[in-house]
């Protein structure tokens, strides 16, 4: 009897305990649940507040935009060239920082879809790349790859890639055939790899139109210089774009035709060709913002269009990421 009555008690024990380890379990998978749920929403509530810090921003941006454009294009152009970003402060360990740039200084890829200025933008581009330290054949095989691909017809250039190349890619695709939306899509293109894309994507850009962009000679950068040299189109062009522009007046040019009389610059007897790609101001503004908010970090940017009004109209806004 007394056995009988100590397996009983036994069976019990046992049958509480497994019990007591199952609601254990239970409970903590409830609690994770709950946990990653807080953590979630937390993440959630941040990346919103993101968004409209980044709204904030653009509005902010906006707005000094109007300001200082309009009072002179000085003030403006100190600002691109400082390099110093705009810092906003969001709390003891936040803040949105605004990075202003020039948007017409680089190399617009979507001349290429129009035909009138193919040829002329082909020519520029390898001698662009060719500046920024290309050899020659990777300059002109890239450079026509970089057409094809925009260009509205499906006959490749010489050393060019059309579907018939992409289609033979894993997994395949056609190549576009029609004007960037924007310069990440390089990466599509044969030949791009990341190592180049990140070499290419500081100088080209993908305007809104097929025009050439003209650079503004008072807000080009050092780095910038490949630009300059590659509208000068002469043997040492790289050298005398680097003088241009390590020289330039604190306030700027305050005259093209500054520029024009410098002895260095009239010996290349440049046509009016070239000098109508350059001029002193800018009509385009790119502003980078990155939000920093609970560990999370948001880039965008934001290009705005300024008019002679001085006016100033958000025209598209990228993630970068």
């Amino acid at each position: 009897m007394r056995k009988n009555k100590d397996k009983e008690r036994g069976a019990v024990l046992l049958t509480t305990l497994l019990l007591l380890t199952v609601m254990a379990t239970v409970t903590v998978i409830i609690m994770d649940d709950i946990l990653f749920a807080v953590r979630r929403a937390t993440n959630i509530e941040a990346a919103e507040q993101l968004d409209w810090y980044g709204r904030g921003g653009e509005e902010f941006a906006e707005a000094w935009l109007k300001a200082i454009h309009g009072k002179d294009q000085i003030a403006l152009t100190q600002a691109i060239i400082s390099r110093t970003p705009l810092t906003l402060p969001i709390d003891e360990n936040n803040e949105l920082r605004l990075f202003i740039t020039d948007g017409r200084n680089c190399f617009n890829v979507n001349q290429f879809s129009n035909d009138a200025f193919a040829e002329a933008a082909l020519k520029r581009l390898s001698n662009l790349l060719q500046n920024m330290d290309f050899d020659e054949f990777s300059a002109q095989t890239l450079s026509v790859r970089i057409a094809d691909w925009i260009d509205a017809d499906s006959v490749p250039r010489t050393g060019g890639a059309e579907n018939y190349t992409y289609l033979n890619q894993y997994p395949s695709y056609h190549a576009a055939d029609r004007p960037m939306v924007d310069i990440t899509e390089l990466r599509a293109i044969e030949g791009i790899n990341n190592t180049v894309f990140e070499r290419l994507a500081p100088l080209l850009c993908a305007a809104g139109d097929s025009n050439d962009n003209k650079l503004n000679l008072n807000t080009l950068q050092l780095e910038q210089a490949p630009l300059l040299a590659s509208i000068l189109g002469v043997d040492g062009g790289l050298g005398l774009a680097v003088n241009i522009i390590s020289t330039r007046p604190v306030s700027g040019y305050d005259n093209i035709d500054d520029i024009w009389q410098r002895r260095d610059v009239q010996s290349l007897k440049l046509n009016g060709s070239v000098k109508e790609k350059v001029k002193l101001t800018t009509d385009r503004i790119v502003v980078t913002f990155q939000v920093s908010y609970q560990g999370q970090i948001r880039n965008k940017s934001v290009l705005y269009a300024l008019d002679g009004n001085g006016n100033v109209e958000l025209i598209t806004r990228r993630g970068r990421f």
